[in-house]
């Protein structure tokens, strides 16, 4: 079978299935593959910060709510097992399965009318005459390219671009009932060495995870057993893993012009925070605007400029954060002080309002904040 078609995208994760919902909102024909069947599993802490969230709402509307298992407002930040802050932020993180959700968006899709064809791979791509060999026996032809296959995309490599730089996690879910736990979202610092582990609302379950660079030999599956160990895990589990990119975002300088990478595939991740779902969705629904354009890629990296700054941002802030003396620093930032952690938080984190280069503007407005909070307060008392 033949498929003729203006979009054909590879990949059918978070990146891959907003693209395609955008599409089929705008009534662009478009053709969703995936070497998997859904609903599946998928690697990933689950959390979702409100930019994400916005997003989310934008793609499923009045669905989006039924993705959630969890939500948290209360963050702690440790160095070890030693408790530095505790905060209140003003934005709240939700949680997500990736089974749920990610099952949840490719619905979407179909429901809107979309074209998906599961446990299927592309064995060939034709570039010069816009056309795809499928493992399944069928031909795809199109007018664009979209490839979504996460942290080592085939379809990046058919192109010959070379790999960005990965980290690794590995994770686990336990009961609720396998370890004291209050629902808050916890970040451990110092337990591994370029990355941070975490602790996570999910449903009825924990997430526990770690996630950071990794070099050939290194065991984080033995990191995490030693971790959850230490929070007093009393539960067996399975431990998964996963890459990720970290910090370097792939050079589609090289790619025809109707053919672009996004999520993952792109090298479209948060250094600092490990997110990734934002930028799987953005990428996603900037890819659909662009393919709508007169210039596919142009147009697609002109939009997604920002993010290839961010990641790159990060990965500077990143290259010093780790280091002995930059985590002594953070310490003395954030222990005792929730307010300067849920401003961070929420500023940062949460909504991208400063950048990475801009972190000392968010400390000097933060000091103003606090200023101006003690002033009214002070004026309120004499108003007393």
């Amino acid at each position: 079978m033949e498929h003729v078609v203006d979009t054909v995208i590879i990949g059918a994760g978070p990146a891959g299935a907003s693209c395609a919902i955008t599409l089929q909102k705008n009534n662009y024909s478009c053709l969703l593959i995936d070497k998997k069947s859904f609903p599946r599993g998928k690697t990933c802490g689950g959390g979702v910060t409100e930019k994400t969230y916005e997003l989310i709402r934008e793609l499923l509307g009045g669905e989006a709510e039924s993705v959630f298992c969890g939500e948290s407002d209360i963050v702690e930040l440790y160095m070890k097992d030693s408790l530095m802050t505790r905060a209140n932020v003003g934005k709240k993180y939700r949680f997500i399965k990736r089974e749920v959700f990610d099952n949840a968006l490719v619905s979407e899709y179909k429901r809107l009318g979309g074209v998906m064809l599961e446990e299927c791979v592309c064995k060939k791509i034709e570039p010069a005459s816009k056309r795809l060999t499928l493992s399944n026996g069928d031909t795809v032809r199109y007018r664009t390219l979209v490839g979504a296959d996460g942290a080592k995309s085939a379809v990046r490599r058919a192109f010959g671009i070379p790999e960005p730089r990965q980290a690794f996690c590995a994770e686990c879910h336990v009961p609720r009932s396998a370890m004291e736990y209050d629902g808050a979202v916890r970040i451990y610092f110092g337990i591994i060495k370029k990355g941070y582990a975490w602790v996570f609302p999910s449903g009825d379950e924990v997430c526990i995870g770690l996630g950071g660079l990794a070099k050939k030999d290194d065991r984080f599956d033995l990191v995490l057993k030693e971790f959850t160990r230490a929070l007093g895990v009393s539960a067996e589990y399975e431990t998964k893993g996963a890459f990720l990119p970290y910090g370097e975002v792939a050079d589609q300088s090289s790619l025809p012009d109707d053919t672009v990478l996004i999520g993952d595939a792109a090298g479209f991740a948060d250094p600092l925070t490990g997110e990734g779902l934002y930028f799987a969705l953005a990428s996603g629904m900037a890819a659909a605007r662009a393919a709508a354009g007169g210039s596919f890629k142009s147009e697609y990296l002109a939009e997604t400029e920002q993010f290839r700054r961010t990641v790159e941002e990060g990965a500077g802030v990143q290259g010093k954060l780790f280091l002995p003396g930059a985590m002594t620093l953070v310490k003395k930032l954030v222990s005792g002080r929730p307010g300067f952690t849920s401003y961070v938080f929420d500023n940062i984190v949460s909504m991208y309002n400063y950048s990475y280069n801009d972190l000392k503007k968010l400390t000097e407005d933060y000091k103003k904040t606090r200023r101006i909070d003690r002033l009214i307060f002070s004026e309120r008392r004499q108003t007393w």
